[in-house]
């Protein structure tokens, strides 16, 4: 007898791989947004370790330098005046060598923190998509600082007058020295903050200590809120916090020309994230 061996074709049919496509889809649509909200965590705990780095290197600086603060900022475009970082990295009031440049962010100098960290990618956070040319293109070089310093610190509400010869003259509402806090507690002092494209120039982001809540609102520096609206900040006893925006007036999208035209318009006052971030900005005992 002869044994005959059948072959059968498996296949799916048209309906099958619909429901198959479907079935994709949703799951898709349920785990997409989840893996988006744990990468913006995971970058955001990276961007807080950045800040908090930074913090370290400030305390180091102080304790090398008799316990003077390495300053926010002193005199822009004076070289010779101390500040934490060189450049203004703005495309439209500074410069792309400046924008560019990572070497520039570990250069020794006056007040500098660059010789502490030793590795340039500390000074930006891994979110941070801007560019030279147009802010948040696709083109372009990427810039390579996203940090921001409390005004307060050394520079103050009016500035630094005087120079190097004859001395500096601080604003008495500034902290010059780690010794200079009086009514508040370091815990309670914010140093460093991730700070947003739109608005980051030099190494100051500064809040007039005339301006004070609920009067006054977000105009000149706005603070980032690149990881779904939460910002890392450090403070100065080296703890740091990942702060979530509450307001939709603070960390305006600028994702279109129109949004980055009208950012920051209209009425600021009475918004609870300026009024909380203040709070944290100065020592009312100066």
């Amino acid at each position: 007898m002869r044994s005959f061996g059948f072959r059968l074709r498996a296949a799916f049919t048209l309906i099958e791989l619909l429901v198959v496509i479907a079935i994709i889809s949703v799951l898709a649509g349920l785990l997409l947004p989840g893996l988006m909200r744990a990468r913006q965590q995971a970058q955001a705990v990276v961007c807080l370790n950045h800040v908090k780095q930074l913090t370290m290197a400030w305390h180091f600086y102080a304790s090398d330098c008799s316990d003077w603060l390495s300053p926010s900022e002193t005199r822009a475009g004076d070289g010779a005046l101390p500040r934490w970082v060189e450049g203004n990295i703005h495309p439209d009031l500074g410069s792309i060598q400046d924008a560019t440049n990572s070497a520039l962010l570990l250069r020794p100098g006056p007040g500098h923190l660059g010789p502490y960290l030793k590795v340039a990618e500390v000074f930006r956070c891994p979110e941070d998509q801007s560019r030279t040319n147009v802010l948040l293109s696709k083109s372009g070089p990427r810039r390579v600082r996203s940090y921001s310093m409390n005004n307060s610190i050394v520079f103050g509400g009016s500035g630094i007058g005087g120079d190097l010869v004859s001395g500096l003259v601080y604003d008495p509402a500034a902290l010059v020295r780690m010794g200079d806090f009086r009514a508040k507690s370091p815990s309670e002092f914010y140093v460093f903050i991730d700070s947003h494209e739109q608005t980051l120039t030099h190494g100051m982001f500064r809040i007039p200590t005339t301006l004070a809540p609920p009067e006054f609102g977000w105009t000149v520096f706005w603070p980032a809120g690149r990881h779904g609206r939460r910002c890392p900040i450090s403070f100065a006893d080296g703890h740091g916090e990942i702060h979530k925006w509450v307001d939709r007036r603070t960390a305006p999208p600028t994702r279109t020309r129109k949004e980055i035209e009208t950012a920051g318009t209209g009425p600021q006052d009475h918004n609870t994230d300026y009024k909380w971030l203040w709070d944290r900005a100065w020592d009312e005992g100066r």
